[in-house]
């Protein structure tokens, strides 16, 4: 999927904030997802960020501790939300969806 930056921050805010309201989905579960009868094609990892940038260390969002997650711990906030409790997930969703934009 060809996407612009401003494009890939829009929807990421979208589907990060759908996920706030909805604590107990995931972001595979988005329904604008074409799999899901929705008109956005899978991007990798399901994370729009990762679609665009070359690589973790060059993300397009500032995460809190430089990086969203380690998949084998509960580190970075991403994975922070990953591992939460359904309870958290919506906070949690929240400061994914409002993460500040790397300016390059």
């Amino acid at each position: 999927m060809e996407l612009t930056k401003d494009e890939a921050i829009r929807l990421h805010r979208e589907m990060w904030g759908w996920l706030a309201e909805n604590p107990e989905k995931m972001k595979c579960d988005w329904p604008r997802w074409k799999e899901n009868g929705g008109d956005i094609e899978y991007v990798c990892a399901y994370c729009f960020a990762c679609e665009l940038s070359p690589g973790c260390d060059n993300c397009i969002l500032v995460w809190p501790c430089g990086y969203c997650a380690n998949i084998k711990s509960s580190d970075g906030l991403y994975g922070r939300w990953y591992f939460a409790d359904i309870s958290e997930k919506a906070r949690l969703a929240e400061q994914i969806r409002d993460l500040p934009v790397r300016e390059d």
